[in-house]
């Protein structure tokens, strides 16, 4: 095994270790998944991302099985679905306590595992206060060794404090140098959660722009590095999990090669000047009653 990443860790408050990069595999399936898959395991990933929606559980599953992966080397996270986008309104489906334990178990099976090293609810939906509930009590029973949220805002992670009495351990969010979330990561910090960084290369036309940021571009010619390096050092930098995805093995080697230096206090500081407040994300600052229920 190549393993050149000399991968790095966070501690969630709970004790596990997380790597500091992980593997993004949305929307990868098939064969192509597998040889990416096989790529990043080489060069040293650990941490994989997947959820119900990405619809490649069983894809990543049945790799490695097949591949002798010894499970406990492995950070697997996936998400529980409460709700989809259809027409004009988003719908929930996997109702209820008995849908919500269907849907995790369902995941393990897909994923040939009996337990989860991070379980996250995709989206603060409507009634996500009460999935949240038995989200605690997977975590209670060993099912899981940590849990999440992913697109909280300050707003939805405060309802959580106060229904729960707890807040989760990570927080998935869309991060990137144009999309920096600041109230929501200071918040974080301040208790104990970790943010995870998804899309940290954003989207469509904002990810031609910052991947083309003069400033960026800089900054990477200075440390020998490519603007996406220095872009995942500046997150991992800040304690923030990156969650970078391609299926190029060139990217992905990249992507992981990012523990051999630091940025300069100025360079992290012209990089936080570039906060456009950016995303693409529908979740960051949505009202969860937006949402209806199938049958409601």
């Amino acid at each position: 095994m190549e393993n050149i990443s000399f991968q790095k860790y966070v501690k969630l408050r709970n004790g596990v270790e997380m790597p500091l990069v992980g593997l993004g595999t949305f929307p990868l399936k098939g064969q192509e998944l597998k040889e990416t898959l096989r790529t990043a395991l080489r060069l040293g990933y650990r941490n994989f991302d997947t959820a119900h929606k990405y619809g490649n559980e069983a894809d990543i599953g049945n790799f490695f099985a097949e591949n002798g992966i010894e499970r406990k080397s492995l950070f697997i996270t996936s998400k529980y679905e409460l709700a989809q986008f259809v027409g004009k309104k988003w719908w929930i489906f996997n109702y209820g306590k008995e849908g919500f334990k269907k849907g995790y178990l369902n995941s393990c099976k897909r994923l040939q595992t009996d337990y989860l090293d991070l379980y996250m609810i995709h989206s603060p939906c409507k009634h996500y206060l009460e999935f949240y509930g038995e989200l605690i009590k997977l975590h209670e029973a060993g099912k899981v060794r940590s849990i999440g949220m992913a697109n909280c805002n300050v707003e939805r992670l405060e309802e959580i404090k106060k229904e729960h009495g707890t807040l989760p351990m990570v927080n998935q969010i869309e991060l990137h140098p144009f999309c920096q979330q600041r109230e929501t990561v200071e918040y974080c910090k301040i208790n104990h959660v970790v943010v995870e960084a998804y899309s940290p290369f954003a989207h469509g036309a904002i990810m031609q722009d910052l991947l083309n940021n003069q400033i960026l571009k800089r900054i990477a010619d200075d440390h020998g590095k490519t603007i996406t390096q220095i872009i995942l050092r500046w997150i991992v930098q800040q304690g923030i999990v990156a969650l970078p995805r391609s299926s190029n093995p060139k990217h992905i080697k990249e992507n992981v090669s990012v523990f051999d230096f630091s940025l300069t206090n100025e360079e992290m500081s012209q990089i936080y000047a570039l906060d456009m407040k950016k995303g693409y994300s529908k979740f960051a600052h949505h009202n969860p009653n937006q949402y209806s229920s199938i049958g409601d």
